[in-house]
């Protein structure tokens, strides 16, 4: 997958718009700055393409998939949601199951290769169960692991299923064993949002559900992947990884146990920069299928030059004037941007804060190696294999 990624890179640099056919689908791909403002700046392209029909038995028709006046509605309700004085609030959360993971890391100094993806996973877990429940669901000490497991399994059905055509049809798909793991899952994943419905009765269940569940899709995976390929990536640049705890000692006075606060946040430059690059990565038809190539947008020389280079400085305030403001996109933008990038990106800088302080890491494979695959995110598929030690 990543050799093909990377052979696509050429093609997009020379075209930058191409016409893809999935079955009888066309799709436009297009990483040109100039399409992209237009498409993602629009009031009236606002409607989810047919991919996402496949999220639908798992979301329903929440936030991410839902069309018209349901969406503005839902947008309207659940934006406050993400005020600047909510996430603050959230902080708390932050620390305590960044703290946790960073204990359980601690435990791994000085031992074989460990693969952080898993573990950086059940943190981004308990965090968005902790924020968007109000339950605490215990993934990092092993506690509700059927629930765990059908989350992290989902991603993985529901990409398998967009991949062919003949899987798209219902009564195909049911009898499948897939379509039945699948129906399994989604048993198993509603058991718990009934539950918290039961302790909430002020909205429908078909409401929360679909808003809690689009959350937990949207509020786990993408941050474990972000977070974890951070790491991946400072573990092949020790200059860089020093640097960020040069800043981290220095903010924190080189305290590396108080919990992280919002201006710690606020002042951690060079880590927003850090996390920033690792984020990195015509006429159309009516009810043509759009797809903004984000991650071919993201290693365009026209906009990042030497693409390839891990290059955090590039996110400096002096280095992105003249930048195209669509020439970066890591949580989309225009109307149906990630309603939660706020919150993500505190998220990962409160968990990386924690680690970084205390613990050095160092990547045991090349990106080649690790294998990249495009699942719902990009995520590792043989997982990421670091060695952790103590800071002097």
């Amino acid at each position: 997958f990543f050799k093909l990624m990377e052979a696509w890179s050429d093609v997009f640099r020379s075209a930058g718009t191409i016409v893809v056919w999935t079955g009888p689908v066309p799709t436009v791909t297009t990483i040109d700055c100039y399409n992209i403002e237009t498409i993602l700046s629009s009031s009236k392209q606002l409607n989810k393409g047919l991919f996402y029909n496949m999220l639908k038995p798992w979301l329903g028709s929440g936030l991410l998939i839902s069309k018209g006046s349901k969406w503005h509605t839902r947008r309207k309700l659940l934006t406050p949601s993400f005020h600047f004085a909510i996430l603050t609030s959230f902080v708390d959360i932050f620390n305590e199951h960044a703290q946790t993971i960073t204990s359980k890391m601690t435990e791994l100094v000085n031992e074989k290769p460990v693969n952080i993806f898993p573990m950086v996973t059940r943190c981004t877990l308990d965090i968005i169960c902790s924020t968007a429940m109000g339950k605490n669901i215990g993934a990092q000490q092993g506690k509700n692991r059927e629930y765990v497991q059908a989350v992290i399994e989902m991603s993985d059905i529901i990409q398998e299923r967009q991949k062919y055509p003949w899987l798209w049809i219902d009564t195909i798909y049911n009898q499948l064993p897939s379509g039945k793991k699948h129906a399994h899952n989604l048993q198993i994943l509603h058991t718990l949002t009934k539950t918290v419905h039961e302790q909430d009765p002020s909205f429908t269940l078909e409401d929360i559900r679909e808003e809690v569940d689009t959350f937990m899709f949207e509020g786990h995976d993408t941050t474990a992947s972000g977070t974890s390929w951070t790491l991946f990536l400072l573990g092949h640049h020790p200059e860089i990884q020093k640097k960020v705890q040069e800043e981290l000692d220095n903010v924190f006075d080189n305290d590396r146990d108080r919990p992280v606060t919002n201006d710690d946040i606020q002042n951690l430059t060079y880590l927003n920069c850090v996390v920033k690059e690792a984020l990195r990565g015509n006429f159309v038809p009516k009810d043509t299928i759009t797809v903004i190539g984000i991650y071919w947008l993201h290693r365009d020389p026209k906009q990042f030059p030497d693409p390839e280079k891990f290059d955090p400085d590039r996110f400096l305030p002096e280095n992105i004037k003249g930048r195209h403001p669509f020439a970066y996109v890591p949580f989309s933008a225009g109307p149906r941007n990630c309603i939660g990038q706020k919150f993500a990106l505190m998220e990962e800088k409160v968990i990386l804060a924690s680690l970084l302080r205390k613990l050095s890491f160092k990547s045991c494979q090349s990106v080649e190696e690790v294998s990249p695959i495009g699942e719902l995110i990009l995520r590792p598929y043989k997982g990421i294999e670091m060695e952790i030690s103590l800071r002097d």
